[in-house]
């Protein structure tokens, strides 16, 4: 494991089956341990097609990551919020553009209506923001070298979705 934070818990690239027809999909987890309040996790993408993305299977990815990192199952989407402070990841240059680091605060608001779906609200972080949240160094990212097979030769484990 690479550290960046004092208080790094652990951190994977995360190997799924996209559950629709663009294959495989790829995410960075980066989970920084709880110091005076929450967990933060941070969800990365890694260069999926935009179906795939860690912005369109959010939640998926997310009952995947309380599963492996904080030990839990069988929680709704209003709860993550309580579990942990989840973080979108996408590097510079991600989706072969020009676009900057970003990073994003991530929850569900609680559905408008009787049998709706919750929403997915995000506020945008600076990454001095993010930084404070983990409490120390939170490594950045170039496109070029932000794939799970870089992270693998890093010393970063892979966990396979389906083995969870």
């Amino acid at each position: 494991m690479i550290a960046e934070a004092v208080l790094v818990v652990d951190e994977a690239a995360l190997m799924r089956r996209s559950p629709d027809s663009f294959g495989k999909a790829a995410y960075h987890l980066r989970v920084f341990g709880p110091g005076a309040g929450l967990p933060v996790i941070i969800l990365g993408d890694l260069g999926n097609h935009y179906a795939a993305s860690v912005t369109n299977r959010f939640d998926e990815i997310a009952f995947i990551v309380l599963q492996w990192a904080l030990k839990r199952r069988g929680h709704s989407h209003a709860e993550l919020r309580s579990l942990a402070r989840w973080v979108e990841y996408y590097c510079e240059g991600a989706h072969g553009g020009s676009l900057p680091e970003s990073f994003a605060e991530i929850w569900f608001d609680p559905p408008s209506r009787p049998g709706g779906f919750p929403a997915l609200r995000s506020q945008q972080l600076y990454h001095d923001d993010i930084e404070k949240m983990a409490g120390g160094r939170v490594a950045s990212w170039r496109a070029r070298d932000y794939t799970a097979e870089v992270l693998t030769r890093r010393g970063i484990g892979v966990i396979r979705a389906g083995a969870l």
